[in-house]
């Protein structure tokens, strides 16, 4: 296992900070990965899977680039780290993939507290931020000495850029989502099977 790996076996966070000083992009956390953060789910009905083929030799070169970069250097996901804005629009969709993740009242303490980052595996992805993106809780815990301490606990990998789409060149983000999951919701196998951080 990789020393810099921090795994969270889950429990609540506890935030107390002001969220006007962490509206930036990058951020200067002690990176957890979450222990079911390597899981996978195929939500049809979300279009949003995160899972990985069958066959090993059939993963994308950025998708396995960019697991490998994340394991080998967690601090990255400080980089970019952008603060994710639920709304109305997207609350249910975001809510329901989530949940698969976080039980409902932890979910609830945290909705305002998840950010995304991008993994960017430059040797395979040569232009743009590619399609991986790691989602985070940001929270500060006081330790016994009252220093607080801020963290980014990975909560999900999103290989696809399904979690939250974006339109792309003269795409919209719908279209996306449609051509992309119609191509990744036939994988069935977790990311843990290929990948661990233990």
């Amino acid at each position: 296992m990789n020393p810099s790996v921090k795994v969270f076996n889950g429990g609540l966070f506890h935030n107390s900070y002001n969220k006007q000083n962490i509206r930036v992009s990058n951020v200067d956390a002690e990176i957890r990965f979450r222990d079911s953060s390597f899981s996978s789910i195929n939500l049809p009905e979300s279009k949003f899977s995160n899972m990985l083929p069958d066959d090993k030799l059939m993963i994308a070169p950025n998708v396995k680039g960019a697991i490998e970069k994340l394991l080998s250097h967690p601090e990255l996901v400080n980089r970019d780290s952008k603060e994710i804005f639920i709304t109305d629009k997207n609350r249910d969709r975001l809510k329901k993939i989530i949940s698969c993740y976080l039980p409902d009242e932890e979910y609830c303490s945290v909705e305002e507290d998840f950010r995304k980052s991008d993994i960017i595996d430059n040797d395979v992805v040569l232009v743009g931020r590619g399609s991986f993106r790691v989602i985070t809780v940001y929270s500060v815990e006081i330790d016994e000495y009252k220093v607080p301490k801020q963290y980014l606990t990975i909560i999900l990998l999103d290989p696809y850029h399904l979690f939250i789409p974006s339109n792309h060149r003269d795409k919209s983000k719908v279209k996306i989502v449609e051509e992309t999951y119609s191509e990744v919701g036939k994988f069935g196998s977790h990311i843990s099977k290929y990948f661990s951080f233990n």
